[in-house]
């Protein structure tokens, strides 16, 4: 029997790379505000909804305030109207035969007979036909009571007022911080960075020449500065 010794030669490469976070965001404020208290500093480790910055508030609660004072006189206003005597509009054949028009222009929507811009552009013209016919009469009220107006303006004061809490919307680490309290910040500014380093990924330059050495299965060390 014969054996032979079979050497196989092992081959390193090195080359640099950047290690990233598999997720990253930047926080930005949706408001204009003064910070007043702040959670936060580079490389803080945080959970879901945690708060980090809280900015003052005076102003947004007097804006919920005010939107709900509007809401109570569109309130009042809307009752004034709607006392008024109503237009009888179950024997009116006029708006009868504008609701027969609106069903068959749904049918042919959803039948595909009709684009859908055609189709709300001939829903919009019959809508202010049902109004002008009496047959929308509430929701004419809504509008000239200032009712509607007022509902989205309270809504809008309330979300406004949320937005003086900044949390964090997943797990992560906190990076790019540059605040400090009394600091005043404008809409879409940036800041500070989150990142999710639970996954890391590597991107590594590799010389062309040397990519055919690189294999599956291959073991690669990875030293970080």
């Amino acid at each position: 029997l014969e054996f032979r010794r079979v050497l196989f030669r092992s081959e390193r490469i090195s080359a640099n790379g950047t290690v990233k976070a598999n997720k990253e965001l930047d926080l930005v404020s949706n408001i204009n505000g003064i910070i007043k208290e702040l959670m936060i500093y580079e490389g803080k480790p945080v959970k879901k909804n945690d708060l980090l910055i809280k900015l003052d508030d005076r102003e947004y609660q007097i804006a919920v305030r005010e939107a709900q004072d509007k809401l109570i006189e569109a309130k009042v206003e809307y009752f004034l109207l709607a006392k008024e005597p109503p237009v009888d509009t179950t024997k009116n054949a006029a708006a009868e035969k504008i609701k027969k028009q609106m069903q068959i222009l749904e049918d042919n929507f959803n039948r595909g007979l009709i684009n859908k811009n055609d189709y709300l552009k001939k829903k919009s013209d019959l809508d202010m036909k049902l109004i002008f016919a009496g047959a929308r009469r509430n929701d004419l009220l809504l509008n000239k009571s200032g009712y509607s107006s007022a509902i989205n303006a309270i809504e809008r004061a309330k979300l406004n007022l949320t937005y003086t809490e900044i949390r964090v919307p997943f797990n992560g680490v906190i990076g790019d911080v540059n605040l400090v309290v009394g600091q005043h910040i404008t809409s879409n500014t940036k800041l500070f960075k989150l990142f999710d380093i639970h996954n890391l990924k590597l991107y590594v330059n590799v010389l062309e020449d040397e990519i055919d050495k690189i294999k599956i299965g291959s073991v690669a060390q990875i030293k970080i500065n």
